[in-house]
């Protein structure tokens, strides 16, 4: 088998083992074995290939499993990590952009790292190709808890 059909391979894993963990935790409404189990297998894959556009999507998807079910601490390196890919996102191709980028911010808001958390937003504005009305939701959400009232509503009538 060719070099190139087996990293195909691996992605398509990778891509795999991410949605089957989150379905899995859909089902159990919660942080479980399975899941995890195949979380870090798509990391390890993932880090394997030294496929960056699939390592910041598997960091977002995981550090979001993790916020979902609030155990920040575990989620905390995830989006560290994520953040610092699409940092310098001119290198890579972000998949589903704006779910990428609106998970992103939720944890940044969290963690009251606002000004991250509307560079995102911003970003994925800039980028959607689709309803954008999640992200600009988020960002009225992120300015409210910034405590800028006016911004929020803005973007919340935007929405």
């Amino acid at each position: 088998m060719s070099s190139t059909k087996l990293r195909d391979l691996e992605s398509v894993e990778i891509i795999n083992a991410v949605l089957q963990a989150n379905l899995l935790a859909k089902k159990n409404n919660n942080i479980n074995n399975e899941s995890s189990n195949l979380f870090n297998k798509a990391e390890k894959l993932a880090k394997k290939l030294n496929n960056k556009t699939l390592m910041q999507w598997v960091f977002t998807q995981q550090g979001y499993y993790y916020f979902t079910y609030r155990d920040y601490i575990k989620a905390w390196p995830f989006f560290l990590q994520s953040s610092r890919l699409l940092n310098n996102s001119s290198n890579i191709l972000i998949l589903q952009p704006e779910d990428t980028y609106t998970k992103n911010a939720a944890f940044f808001t969290l963690i009251q790292d606002y000004k991250k958390s509307i560079r995102f937003l911003e970003i994925g504005i800039e980028d959607s190709t689709n309803d954008l009305s999640k992200l600009l939701h988020e960002l009225g959400y992120t300015y409210f808890k910034k405590g800028s009232v006016d911004s929020s509503f803005m973007f919340y009538n935007k929405a």
